[in-house]
């Protein structure tokens, strides 16, 4: 009965907008915070080239960013349009995460950028996963 409350109180178009809003840019922060470090992990302790663009911060902080929004929209879309918006986002993201993996495996094998390595490409996909559970757990809370 809670989640349906919660849903009912989230589909408000003034409550869904702001607090959306809001969450999205902390985990937006959260999230480029938690992958800056990352990276500058992953050159100081891997010796990752700095000739890997995708761990360059022009890369990837757009990135970031453009996923968390990705996901708040999902989310805001899924609040407005269903009674169990949680439910249904979290098992889109166990399809959507696995999926946005692959092109990060495929630069082992296609060999794009200059310094591609398995710890670069590890590092990329570290970055992916703690995106998606920084989304995932804080929506998830939201919407119950």
């Amino acid at each position: 009965m809670s989640t349906q409350h919660s849903a009912q109180t989230l589909t408000k178009p003034a409550n869904l907008f702001g607090r959306l809003v809001w969450i999205g840019a902390l985990m937006a922060l959260a999230a480029v915070i938690f992958n800056t470090l990352v990276a500058v992990g992953a050159h100081v302790l891997f010796s990752v080239a700095s000739t890997f663009q995708p761990l360059q911060p022009e890369d990837f902080l757009p990135a970031t960013v453009l996923g968390v929004v990705g996901a708040v929209i999902v989310f805001a879309l899924l609040a407005r349009r269903t009674s169990q918006p949680t439910r249904i986002f979290q098992r889109i993201v166990m399809v959507v995460l696995p999926v946005s993996l692959l092109p990060d495996l495929s630069l082992l094998f296609l060999h794009l950028y200059p310094g591609t390595t398995f710890p670069a490409v590890g590092t990329l996909m570290l970055m992916h996963i703690a995106t998606a559970l920084i989304c995932l757990g804080t929506l998830s809370q939201v919407g119950s």
